[in-house]
């Protein structure tokens, strides 16, 4: 009980906190009707909450104890939650995101994930692309003003309320049903690219932005 209500209670001031942010989203738009696998680093997921969405967005979230507060708290938020990891569940995890994106729907992974190294892309976007047909939307943000939780593998930024954030979606990427795993693995190194580009662009922009006193 205790639990949930902890969770509520977060999860609606960071309901909150995202209002307050000055979003601005930059590079190339969503095609329309399209079913976009959004493919992220970890550290940033506070930051792309602030993404306009047009569909309910499904993550995959662990079996964990903290995976259970995690999906309550993104419930919360409004997200869909299928869970399953790389440990455990992780095939049932993948039919339900699945599934939600032949219907039409949005998913979202941190591609280094669940365990790191840092910006180290793994090839479940990809597979996923390959399995529905769907595009694998490179996604970035930075915060003009936040902190970095240095104390975790994933340099989790919270960004500081009413400050600038910039978004940047890089070019889609779209996996043939076809593919061989040697063209699977040239697009996760192309991914990776495009990831490290476009988190140096979002911080770029945020410096470009910057005001003058």
């Amino acid at each position: 009980m205790l639990r949930l209500v902890f969770t509520w209670f977060v999860s609606n001031v960071v309901r909150y906190w995202i209002k307050t942010l000055e979003v601005k989203i930059y590079g190339s738009p969503l095609q329309p009707n399209s079913s976009p696998i959004f493919s992220f680093f970890h550290g940033q997921q506070m930051l792309l909450m602030g993404y306009p969405r047009r569909e309910e967005v499904s993550v995959l979230v662990s079996f964990s104890r903290d995976g259970m507060l995690q999906k309550q708290m993104l419930k919360n938020l409004g997200f869909g939650v299928v869970r399953g990891s790389s440990s455990r569940g992780g095939a049932a995890g993948i039919l339900a995101l699945i599934k939600k994106i032949k219907d039409g729907g949005w998913a979202a992974l941190a591609t280094d994930g669940p365990r790191g190294p840092y910006g180290k892309v793994k090839p479940g976007p990809l597979y996923l692309s390959k399995l529905t047909s769907g595009q694998v939307i490179p996604v970035a943000a930075a915060a003009r003003r936040s902190i970095t939780l240095r104390s975790t593998w994933d340099r989790f930024i919270i960004p500081f309320p009413w400050s600038e954030i910039s978004i940047v979606l890089g070019d889609p990427i779209s996996i043939p049903k076809n593919s061989k795993d040697f063209e699977l693995e040239i697009a996760r190194k192309e991914l990776e690219i495009s990831l490290k580009k476009l988190t140096e662009d979002a911080r770029a922009y945020i410096t470009k932005t910057k005001k003058q006193y």
